[in-house]
């Protein structure tokens, strides 16, 4: 099969600082960033800060949707971003679950269980790539 001719190819971004550099990067890290601050307010324990810590959670996973709506729709998918957007999101999530476990929470066998099952899937998604 011919290639495309170049006026029907996707232009390429030159470099990697160029790829990575984009929103919906910006905002996969934001993620990533807002982790240590949701565990935080977590772990002083108070209905206070328990909200605030399950606002920041929701505001990630709003991110989250957003990003991958940017990215396609400004044509900014990246391989960086298809890298670090999956790890953000579990990084996010397996971290709010072990801390859930250290202030007796969550049942460590659970924890477990949904740690195995995300390392699991994870593990399947990079050998099927």
């Amino acid at each position: 099969m011919p290639a495309p001719p170049p006026e029907v190819r996707k232009e390429r971004r030159k470099s990697l600082r160029e790829d990575a550099l984009n929103l919906p990067n910006a905002l996969t890290m934001g993620r990533v960033a807002a982790i240590p601050i949701c565990l935080w307010y977590l772990d002083q324990d108070t209905p206070r800060t328990g909200f605030i810590a399950s606002m920041i959670f929701t505001l990630a996973a709003i991110t989250d949707v957003i990003d991958g709506y940017l990215a396609r729709k400004l044509n900014l998918v990246s391989v960086f971003g298809k890298l670090v957007d999956p790890l953000a999101d579990k990084l996010i999530v397996m971290a709010t679950l072990v801390w859930m476990v250290k202030m007796e929470r969550m049942p460590p066998w659970a924890v477990v269980i949904l740690l195995a099952r995300e390392l699991t899937v994870q593990s399947l998604r990079s050998v099927a790539a």
